[in-house]
């Protein structure tokens, strides 16, 4: 009886201790990957922006200002379609819209852009 009695007790200290070792390994592993992977996104983001960046100065170079700004408003427009419906955006959201929308109000091709970008979301979500 005792033999059992200390055996029990010997796997559930073992399995304790397992456990504990198990879970910090684990939550290592996870945060580890976790980091790994928000360090990729802000990699791809900065790498996104620098693109945009040397595609405009090379535009403005080139005198093509009309390019750029369908390309600025194509960006704006996402931005303005995604957000724009949300009622919990917080303020640098709320602040980010109301300046595309007065870019919008003195920049055509901007307001072509959200209304083409907001009639595409209309559709799409009455086609679902």
């Amino acid at each position: 009886m005792k033999t059992f009695i200390a055996s029990a007790l010997a796997l559930l200290i073992g399995m304790a201790v397992g456990s504990c070792i198990g879970y910090r390994y684990y939550e290592r592993h996870i945060i580890s990957e976790t980091t790994k992977q928000m360090m990729e996104l802000m990699e791809s983001s900065d790498r996104l922006q620098a693109t945009r960046g040397i595609q405009g100065i090379q535009l403005i170079e080139a005198g093509d200002t009309n390019r750029l700004i369908e390309i600025f408003a194509g960006q704006m427009a996402d931005f303005y379609s995604e957000y724009g419906k949300l009622a919990h955006n917080d303020d640098r959201t709320m602040d980010t819209l109301a300046r595309i929308a007065r870019v919008a109000k003195t920049n055509q091709v901007v307001a072509a852009q959200i209304k083409s970008e907001m009639n595409y979301g209309e559709v799409n979500t009455k086609a679902h």
